[in-house]
């Protein structure tokens, strides 16, 4: 049966177009400028524009510098000199300055809940109260790449529960390169061989004469502006689905302290 009717879902549902037809028009209009200014710029060839901006410039740190993400683990990471000393290794490795680089245990702050393999959309501060990890995110503007840590032990028949929030360099790379550098972080961490090419994507993979040649063809460039109002579309109304689900009260939208 629709909830269209409940009071709840028809603010979401009002709010979400208010949304909408404030904050896609700009953000096409944004996206289309800088698709028209980099093919005009490269003489429209995609694959100057891909070679041009590889690899891309550092992180300049700042608000709204971070790819943050809110990992769970089953486990409690006890050796933190050794998490703090791979963390460091890695960053290194990947042209960060260890004052660039901060690991934080929040000891003060123990999770709520244990960790639960069910568990589906919950609210931002389910496990570790008061919390979210992309508005907690200004307290590392001044780094470049964050880790906070909160823990509880096994207790009973609960495991033990590590909640992580990420600090990732997302003016840098996207959020699979991100997810691979805490992948590389855990194995570290637990002993298996380093993989030393974490870092090294532009040196490894490279654009072929062939593959260059179909990414240049006019069919090639007109398919992705033709599509490009489609998915800005559909990445926008993600974005303001969520924001409108936050304001009209859907615990598993919770955002709180941020505010959207």
């Amino acid at each position: 049966m629709s909830n269209s009717t409940n009071p709840s879902a028809m603010k979401r549902n009002v709010r979400y177009a208010s949304l909408m037809s404030r904050n896609y028009p700009p953000a096409l209009a944004r996206a289309g400028y800088v698709v028209a200014r980099d093919l005009l710029k490269h003489n429209f060839k995609p694959s100057a524009i891909f070679k041009a901006s590889e690899p891309l410039p550092p992180t300049k740190g700042g608000k709204n510098a971070h790819y943050s993400a809110h990992l769970v683990f089953e486990t409690v990471f006890d050796d933190r000199e050794r998490m703090e000393k791979c963390f460091k290794e890695l960053g290194e490795e990947g042209g960060f300055d260890s004052s660039e680089l901060a690991v934080t245990w929040a000891d003060d702050v123990v999770p709520r809940v244990a960790y639960n393999s069910a568990s589906e959309c919950m609210a931002a501060d389910h496990y570790a109260a008061g919390t979210n990890f992309k508005g907690d995110a200004k307290e590392f503007k001044q780094y470049k790449m964050a880790l906070k840590f909160f823990s509880r032990p096994a207790i009973g028949n609960d495991p033990a529960t590590t909640v992580l929030h990420a600090h990732m360099p997302g003016g840098r790379y996207d959020g699979t390169s991100c997810f691979n550098i805490i992948k590389e972080l855990l194995s570290r961490y637990y002993g298996e061989e380093s993989n030393r090419n974490v870092f090294k994507g532009y040196d490894i993979i490279s654009m072929t004469d062939e593959a260059a040649k179909k990414f240049d063809s006019i069919g090639s460039i007109l398919m992705y502006v033709l599509l490009l109002p489609w998915t800005m579309l559909l990445a926008q109304s993600c974005i303001q689905w969520a924001a409108a689900s936050h304001e009209a009260g859907y615990p598993c939208m919770k955002e709180n302290p941020r505010d959207i």
